[in-house]
């Protein structure tokens, strides 16, 4: 397991663009291993992801599907 950490550790230090969050260090004294990275403005992703989906289906959406569901319910297929 250890080796395993080591090699993408590795290879992910070798990173050097301005849309991957730098490697700081890497910590094995004992388990779990600990990895340091670098801080980002943005906070975590799993936040910035619930922050940006979409809330609700986008009225270009919606128009389409309600006149359709309409239809369906006036010739009884629903």
């Amino acid at each position: 397991m250890r080796v395993c950490v080591c090699v993408c550790v590795c290879v992910y230090s070798k990173f050097d663009h301005t849309n991957v969050v730098k490697l700081i260090g890497v910590c094995f004294d004992t388990r779990p291993y600990y990895i340091v990275l670098e801080l980002l403005d943005g906070g975590d992703l799993k936040t910035f992801l619930r922050q940006v989906r979409p809330r609700q289906v986008p009225y270009s959406l919606a128009s389409p599907i309600l006149v359709m569901m309409m239809m369906m319910m006036k010739h009884r297929f629903i």
